[in-house]
C-alpha cells in the first residue's frame, strides 16, 4: 500500500486484533502501526523499522501521530524516514541515538558538575585528591555562578550561553570571578567529554579572560589608611582588618572558627588542612585583633565567624567592590589592587620595623627556610617571637591608621 493521504483510511483495526502494521510499498521499513491502548482507543502512529548492523535486531523508531492530536502529514512522516534510512544505509543507529539524546537529557549541569566535584575530592580523577579549600569554592561557581544554567542539559548548552553568563559574572562579581568561574566550567566540561556525556566544550569559543600580571604590589601608608577606612562594622570589614594584623591568606580568615581560636589566650590555631601549606599555623594575636573577634556576632548553629550561609565566607569579588565604591567616594585614586597585596605588604612591613627574616616568613605561615635537616633537629616553634612580631606590627598598623592627635594624647607629669 501506498501511504498517501487518500489511503490512510483503509489503515484500520480489523475486530478482535490488538494490533496491525501497515507498510508502504515504496520506502522500505515506513509504515503505519494501528493498536488498542488500555482504555480501548485506537491510536495510530507513523514509524520506521529497520535492522541495525551492530547486532543485527529489528528496532523501531516512532514518527509522530496519523491523526489529531499533534498530526503529522504523510509527507512530513516520509521525509523523516527517508532521513532515517539513509543514517541506516552509512551505519548509525537511530533508535540508539534518540536513546541517547533522551539521556542527555536528563543529565544536567549542576547535577553532573556536582558528581565531576565528587571524583576530584575522592582523587579519582586528578593527580592528588582536590582539597577542601578548592572543592569549596568550585562547588559554588556552578551553584551561583552557572546557576541560570544549572537545570539546563550538559550537551545543550552553547558558547553564547556561557558567553552571554560570563559577562553577567563580570558585572555583577567581578573579573576574577569570571576567571574562576570560565576555569571551573572548562575543567569540567573537559571531564564530561571523557565520560561521553557532552560533544565539545563551549568555553573554548569564549574570549579568555587575560590572567592578572604577576603581582608586586605593596601598600604605602596613605592605601593602608583608605582601605581601612572603607572597611564598615561587618563581616568583610572584619575580615580585611584581621588581614593586615596577621598577614594569613584570604580563605584562612574568611574560614576562620570559633573552634580554631581562643579569646582568652589570643591564640588562633589552623589546623594543616586549612593551610596552604599543609602545615599547622598557630599565632599569639596582638590585643586589638582579638577585639576584633570579639565584636564578630556568634551565629546560631554556625562554627564559622564571617559568613551568612553553613558555609564560610564567600562574597569576595562583590565586598571588594563596595570597599572600592566607597574609596572612590572619597575621591582617593586608588590603582588595582587585591586582597593578597595586604598578605605581601605585611611580609614587608615586618622587615621594615626590624623582624628577622625567618620569623616574618613564619608569620604570613611560610616554611621555605624550614628543609633539609631542618625540620629533624629543630623542634621549636618560635611561638614567642611570632607573638612580638606580630605585637610590633600592631603597634606601626594602628600607627598608621589611627595616629596619636592632641586629643588623644595623655601628657604625663615629669617626677621630680
Amino acid at each position: 500500500m501506498n501511504l498517501s493521504e487518500q489511503n490512510l483510511h483503509q489503515c484500520t483495526l480489523p475486530d478482535g486484533k490488538a494490533e496491525k502494521l501497515f507498510h508502504d510499498d515504496n520506502l522500505p521499513g515506513f509504515g503505519i502501526r494501528v493498536r488498542r491502548d488500555a482504555k480501548g482507543r485506537v491510536r495510530r502512529k507513523w514509524f520506521f523499522q529497520y535492522r541495525s548492523k551492530a547486532d543485527g535486531s529489528q528496532r523501531r523508531v516512532a514518527l509522530g501521530n496519523v491523526d489529531r492530536p499533534a498530526a503529522v502529514p504523510p509527507d512530513k512522516a516520509r521525509q523523516a524516514a527517508t532521513a532515517l534510512s539513509v543514517k541506516v544505509q552509512v551505519g548509525e543507529d537511530p533508535q540508539k541515538q534518540r536513546t541517547a539524546a533522551k539521556q542527555d537529557r536528563k543529565r544536567l549541569l549542576l547535577d553532573e558538575a556536582l558528581r565531576y566535584l565528587a571524583d576530584r575530592k575522592a582523587g579519582i580523577i586528578g593527580n592528588r585528591p582536590m582539597r577542601d579549600s578548592t572543592y569549596k569554592p568550585a562547588k559554588r561557581y556552578f551553584e551561583q555562578h552557572w546557576g541560570p544554567l544549572a537545570k539546563r542539559p550538559v550537551a545543550s548548552i552553547t558558547e553564547t550561553e556561557v558567553q552571554e553568563q560570563l559577562r553577567k559574572i563580570i558585572d555583577q562579581r567581578g573579573k576574577q570571578a569570571a576567571r574562576a568561574a570560565r576555569s571551573n566550567l572548562s575543567a569540567f566540561y573537559v571531564w564530561a567529554m571523557h565520560e561521553g556525556i557532552a560533544k565539545a566544550n563551549p568555553t573554548v569559543a569564549t574570549h579568555a579572560l587575560r590572567q592578572n600580571p604577576a603581582r608586586d604590589r605593596v601598600f604605602d601608608d596613605d592605601e593602608i589608611r583608605a582601605i581601612w577606612s572603607a572597611c564598615r562594622d561587618d563581616d568583610f570589614g572584619r575580615i580585611v582588618k584581621l588581614l593586615f594584623f596577621t598577614g594569613c591568606r584570604r580563605d584562612e580568615i574568611g574560614g576562620l572558627c570559633w573552634s580554631q581560636v581562643n579569646l582568652d589566650t589570643g591564640v588562633l590555631a589552623l589546623p594543616g588542612h586549612r593551610t596552604k601549606t599543609d602545615q599547622p599555623l598557630r599565632l599569639t594575636l596582638p590585643l586589638q585583633a582579638v577585639e576584633i573577634l570579639r565584636q564578630a556576632p556568634r551565629k546560631t548553629g554556625r562554627d564559622f565567624l564571617f559568613g551568612q550561609t553553613g558555609r564560610a565566607f564567600s562574597r569576595w569579588s562583590y565586598e571588594k567592590l563596595q570597599i572600592e565604591k566607597r574609596i572612590a567616594e572619597t575621591g582617593h585614586k586608588f590603582p588595582q589592587w587585591g586582597l593578597h597585596d595586604i598578605r605581601r605588604t605585611v611580609r614587608t612591613r615586618l622587615a621594615r620595623i626590624g623582624i628577622k627574616p625567618y620569623i616574618a616568613e613564619l608569620v604570613i605561615g611560610h616554611v621555605g627556610h624550614r628543609t633539609g635537616t631542618v625540620p629533624i633537629y629543630e623542634h621549636y616553634d618560635y611561638g614567642p617571637e611570632i607573638a612580638d612580631a606580630l605585637a610590633r606590627w600592631a603597634i606601626a598598623l594602628l600607627a598608621i591608621v589611627a595616629p596619636p592627635t592632641e586629643t588623644n594624647i595623655t601628657p604625663m607629669r615629669r617626677i621630680a
